[in-house]
């Protein structure tokens, strides 16, 4: 070979040795597959053959300890997630994308329940994992409803869906809780208490309602027929509600009375809201009797007593009355003599006389009131009566204490001309969240039922 030849060869040579020796950033000498990202698994994957003595390094090594150390800094890293660091920071993307390896936003709301194990239902259009984005999200019964991502109680019936009753726990009653009376002309053959086949009176439905049934929840709908007898309720039994709602042709809803009550309850925790009560052709005849060891609620009632007296309450029962009025009672507006009471929110008007409360229970409240319109005394208490606080009290005075209660002389107020909201003279530091008409008060409230 002429040395022209030889040189040409080594050129050649040194060309091809320099090209296969060009570094490579994911080459490391003595791991699997001579990839870096495998430096840790050896060459067959077994750690064990990592680096034995023949593996060390030498001057002939194309990689020693500091070139791969280098080759893994430069080599791209696959990008990694935890399901913890996920929206963990600033409520960021909530769902950890293992492939990808990053957080990104919901898909769907079984995704928020698997990863919060049921806390979290909803997952809402920002891609984010939240306690509910609707009410079906809601699964405690005592708050169905879904508002600004949280479950609350609910709080009118228009929140609930079919039979559309909100009961006072929160929960939404269910037709199997519920039974309806619509008095017929016609009859009600064949009548089970349904929306669509209802009982035509409190007689038909007694049966069906009250301690020895699950039906809890009594919809009157229109005029009733005869009058709320309730049955006797042993301790510990669950709380009835009665409502009132139109009839089919619009009327609204009422319990009638003549000569004796329109409703008694002599046991029992019972709700009555949403109608009116009107009759009472005797003096002796009681629009409301509340006695024994009831606990009456009625909220959003009107009690016209006719001749006779608007609410009696004795024996130690409770009552508790809110946005509720008295009116047109001859014999009377509200008398407790032996029980205990919550009054708010009230009008008393036009009566015989506005409240007797005498021989009070303990914890009795008389606050928010508005008191017009008596024949006799507009007040009457005794040395267990509590004060009368943020009222308006028009009439006779008859032993009371009053605090910050306003006593305007003139003009004369009545049922049909009730004054207007008053300021008090010193603001209420507490005070109920609504007034007569359901308004919210605050943030200064004013004295008497309206706001």
């Amino acid at each position: 070979m002429t040395v022209r030849a030889s040189l040409a060869l080594a050129l050649v040579a040194a060309l091809l040795g320099f090209a296969c020796t060009k570094h490579n950033p994911r080459y490391c000498a003595g791991v699997k597959n001579s990839d870096c990202m495998n430096v840790d698994a050896g060459p067959d994957g077994d750690a064990g053959d990592a680096a034995d003595a023949s593996d060390a390094a030498d001057a002939a090594d194309a990689s020693d300890s500091s070139d791969a150390d280098a080759a893994m800094e430069a080599a791209p890293e696959h990008p990694m997630c935890t399901q913890t660091a996920c929206g963990s920071v600033d409520g960021g993307p909530p769902i950890c994308d293992v492939d990808a390896g990053m957080c990104r936003g919901c898909a769907s709301a079984d995704e928020c329940v698997n990863l919060s194990g049921g806390a979290l239902r909803g997952c809402d259009s920002d891609e984010r994992c939240y306690p509910c984005t609707k009410n079906v999200e809601c699964t405690v019964s005592t708050t169905p409803i879904c508002e600004a991502h949280g479950c609350r109680a609910c709080k009118q019936d228009s929140e609930c869906g079919d039979p559309g009753v909100c009961v006072g726990d929160g929960h939404c009653a269910t037709n199997d809780e519920v039974v309806f009376i619509e008095y017929s002309d016609s009859g009600c053959s064949g009548a089970n208490g349904s929306s669509a086949s209802p009982y035509c009176s409190f007689h038909d439905a007694s049966p069906f309602i009250g301690p020895n049934s699950s039906h809890t929840v009594v919809v009157l709908r229109g005029a009733a027929l005869d009058q709320l007898i309730l049955p006797t309720f042993p301790a510990g039994s669950a709380p009835l509600l009665v409502v009132g709602r139109k009839s089919a042709g619009g009327d609204d809803p009422n319990i009638g009375y003549t000569t004796s009550s329109a409703v008694i309850a002599s046991s029992g925790t019972i709700t009555v809201r949403d109608l009116a009560i009107a009759g009472g052709t005797s003096s002796q005849s009681i629009g409301v009797k509340v006695s024994g060891t009831a606990k009456l609620n009625l909220s959003n009632v009107t009690v016209s007593g006719g001749k006779g007296l608007g609410i009696d309450v004795s024996g130690g029962a409770n009552l508790t009355l809110d946005r509720c009025s008295i009116v047109s009672s001859a014999a009377g507006g509200l008398s407790v003599h032996g029980g205990g009471f919550v009054v708010q929110n009230t009008i008393i008007a036009s009566n015989g006389f506005g409240a007797k409360l005498l021989n009070v229970s303990a914890g009795s409240q008389f606050w928010f009131d508005t008191v017009v319109g008596s024949a006799g005394s507009a007040i009457a208490c005794d040395t267990s009566s509590p004060t009368i606080d943020d009222s308006v009290i028009q009439g006779f005075n008859d032993g009371c204490t009053l605090n910050d209660t306003l006593t305007p002389t003139s003009p004369t107020y009545s049922a049909v001309s009730l004054p207007p909201a008053m300021a008090c003279t010193t603001p209420p530091a507490t005070f109920p969240d609504h007034d007569y008409n359901g308004k919210a008060r605050g943030p200064t409230a004013s004295c008497g039922a309206v706001q």
